[in-house]
């Protein structure tokens, strides 16, 4: 695009965000008719993106219409070519309908997208944004968790159930009315069939009832205050865990600030020639650095760390830092160690040929020393 500035970028976004789901064929339908790829070199004016997300609505949109053959049929059944209205209804199985179809699609401009039909040439790009002055945004639900709730014995398959979706974080006494409606005591009794999350890291899969509702609405409350770098956080922090467990995810919310997240580092060997670059003499020339190969010593360093990589960015142990300055050889503790599990006196211990600081002994072990 023509050097798109972040607002206009952010703008873009949550126009798209909006648009439902046969908005988004629409627009897939017209936009070639007025971002036209001709080579490669050529940019794409973001106003007219912009400016396309507006008026889809207004675009006639058939559905289990997928060709010619299918429109032409639709033509023919419903009168839409003048002359083809006026033959005797004992003519009509003789045209030959993908002929029809697609003197229709050609005088429409029309466009198949899977099995819908998009009359794409009735649209005419709007001139709302111009350039200078964004529009004004339609004030939008502020949800992060969406959850499609139910009466307790229902089930998600079954098709008469009554259902609602709300929105979190919502109060507690809402919560609770809606689920009296559905003759639950409160909201955990309820089933729920569906769920939509602004936490990539949290999804349906992960939801698989109402238990953990309190917890979720808490994230919710907490991640709606966040600020944008606080929130690409709290996602990089869950990205650590492979599996999704509810509990980190509370955990990780109360201890965001035992946390340091680098988002300008992208592999594990930007992460050391960071490391390096802050720790040399200030004085030296960090472009001789640019074509070393640090490969291995990232990833030996980020081992050390305990730092994880993630789609936002390199983020760091609970209350460890980023940038410390570590030695290339581990210290030997008792983690390093390979134990002998033994009984002594019937008590269950474990055995280490060699001797332990006091303070490498994990809380809620005791050290003896044996000669």
């Amino acid at each position: 695009m023509d050097s798109p500035t972040i607002k206009e970028l952010n703008f873009l976004a949550a126009r798209l965000a909006r648009l439902n789901e046969e908005e988004l064929l629409v627009l897939h339908a017209v936009a070639p008719r007025y971002l036209k790829e001709e080579d490669e070199e050529q940019l794409v004016s973001i106003k007219d993106v912009i400016n396309l997300t507006y008026g889809l609505d207004k675009v006639p949109l058939m559905s289990a219409v997928s060709n010619d053959e299918e429109l032409g049929a639709f033509v023919i059944e419903n009168d839409l070519h003048p002359e083809i209205a006026k033959l005797p209804e004992t003519s009509l199985p003789l045209l030959d309908k993908a002929v029809v179809g697609k003197w229709m699609r050609e005088n429409d401009g029309g466009v198949f997208i899977g099995n819908k039909y998009i009359v794409a040439g009735e649209y005419e790009l709007p001139e709302i944004y111009d350039g200078i002055t964004l529009p004004e945004q339609e004030q939008e639900e502020r949800y992060v968790f969406r959850l499609k709730v139910s009466e307790p014995s229902a089930k998600a398959e079954d098709k008469g159930t009554l259902s609602q979706w709300i929105s979190l974080p919502m109060m507690r006494i809402e919560a609770d009315r809606i689920a009296k409606a559905f003759g639950a005591e409160k909201i955990e009794d309820c089933a729920c069939s569906g769920f939509e999350s602004v936490i990539p890291q949290i999804e349906g899969k992960d939801i698989r009832d109402l238990s953990g509702f309190t917890t979720l609405n808490f994230i919710a409350s907490q991640y709606i205050k966040m600020s944008p770098e606080y929130r690409m956080k709290y996602k990089a922090i869950l990205c650590r865990e492979e599996g999704f467990d509810l509990g980190y995810a509370l955990e990780s919310l109360r201890r965001l600030d035992q946390y340091e997240l680098d988002p300008k580092v992208e592999y594990a060997y930007d992460y050391f020639r960071e490391f390096l670059c802050l720790h040399l003499d200030v004085n030296f020339d960090t472009s001789w650095l640019d074509d070393v190969n640090f490969v291995r010593e990232g990833q030996i360093f980020k081992e050390r760390t305990g730092a994880v990589m993630t789609p936002y960015g390199v983020v760091s142990a609970c209350g460890a830092h980023l940038y410390e300055n570590i030695s290339r050889l581990e210290k030997e503790s008792i983690s390093a160690e390979k134990l002998q599990a033994i009984e002594i006196f019937g008590m269950k211990a474990l055995f280490c040929n060699t001797r332990l600081a006091r303070n490498e002994i994990p809380e809620g072990l005791y050290r003896y020393e044996l000669r």
